[in-house]
This record gives C-alpha cells, structure tokens and sequence, in this order.
C-alpha cells in the first residue's frame, strides 16, 4: 500500500501506467529531468489530491491524471500537449491552469470534472476536443481566445451551469451538440466569422 513516491532526477522516462491504480497513493514528487508523464501513469490514483509538475515536461499523455482525487492542478508553459482524457473524471477538480502554449484541448480533456467552475483558455489554442468539457455540470464560465478556431461535437454537452459564452469570430466551425443539455446558458455571443454550427 504506497502512500507516498519520490522519483530521483536521474530518472528521465516513465512508462505508460508506471503507477496506475496506486489507490493509496497520496504523494508525488517527480524527477525534475523527465520530459512526458505517459499514458495513464497515475491513472485511478484515487487518493493524490496534488502534484507539481516539473518545468521541463512538455508533454502529459492521455488519461495521465484521470480518475484521481485532484483539486487544483498547474500545468506549467513547457507543456504543448495535454492529451485525451488527460484530466478526465476528476470529480473535485476545482481550479486549473493551462499552459500558454497549448494548441488544442483534446478530447474527453475534462470531461466529468463535475466540481470545475471557471476555466480560462490560453490564447494559442485553435481547438476544443470532441466531449472536452462534457458533463462538467459545476461549470459557470469559460474564457475562449480570439486564437479558436473549431469547437467540436459534445464539447460542452451536459454543462448545466454554464450561463454565458461569447463566440469570438476566430471560430469557422461549432460542431453537432456542442452545448447539449446546457439549461443554465441564457446567452450565447456569435460574432461574424463562423461558417457552420451543425
């Protein structure tokens, strides 16, 4: 039953699912010299309520931190991808930052982050995933970049707090059920630029 890991620095690699469903698991310090935190590697780590990410990751694979027990996480600016599902079913997930040099919101990113309210999206990234924020029912408001381009399909299915979004006319494309199911959202802001909502 580890509750607790330290990486040493000489420690450059993980490998995928390194320490998956670690249910007791409760703290984390990483090795400084790795530059990937692969697929599932704390995956259902039901019990990490924090980590730091060291500054010299550039990458988090998909379903990285999914199903922990998370309540804030940063993701530092040396990180260019946030995979698929990366934070998915964090269920006391409550704040986030996001890298400025993120180009995309994956799929499933978020999704059933059901106690995120507020999220701010860098500018830079030109794509919100297919189910990126689906289910994220405390969800109140979002911040999108003059940088988006597309909003694909479910992307914010299921946000039913979600009040007021603003549409900037960087956006071409909103794709079928993007805001499904939002009965909180009273006003919704599209500016000239868009070419198809489906």
């Amino acid at each position: 039953k580890i509750k607790s890991i330290s990486v040493p620095d000489s420690v450059k690699i993980l490998e995928n699912a390194a320490f998956e469903s670690c249910h007791n698991l409760e703290k984390v310090i990483l090795s400084k010299n790795i530059s990937t935190i692969p697929i599932r590697c704390f995956h259902n780590c039901e019990s990490i309520k924090s980590i730091e990410i060291p500054k010299n990751v550039t990458t988090i694979d998909g379903r990285a931190f999914s199903g922990t027990d998370l309540t804030s996480i940063k993701i530092p600016d040396s990180v260019t991808k946030l995979g698929y599902g990366a934070l998915d079913s964090n269920v006391n997930l409550k704040s986030v930052y996001l890298s400025k040099n993120l180009k995309e919101i994956e799929f499933d990113t978020f999704a059933k982050c059901t106690s995120l309210e507020n999220v701010e999206i860098p500018f830079g990234v030109k794509k919100i995933g297919v189910e990126a924020f689906i289910d994220c029912t405390a969800l109140k408001s979002i911040e999108i970049p003059s940088s988006l381009e597309i909003i694909e399909r479910d992307a914010f299915n299921g946000c039913e707090k979600l009040a007021n979004i603003n549409i900037p006319n960087s956006v071409k494309t909103i794709g079928k059920f993007a805001f499904a199911d939002c009965f909180g959202l009273t006003n919704i802001r599209i500016l000239e630029g868009i070419t198809l909502i489906n």
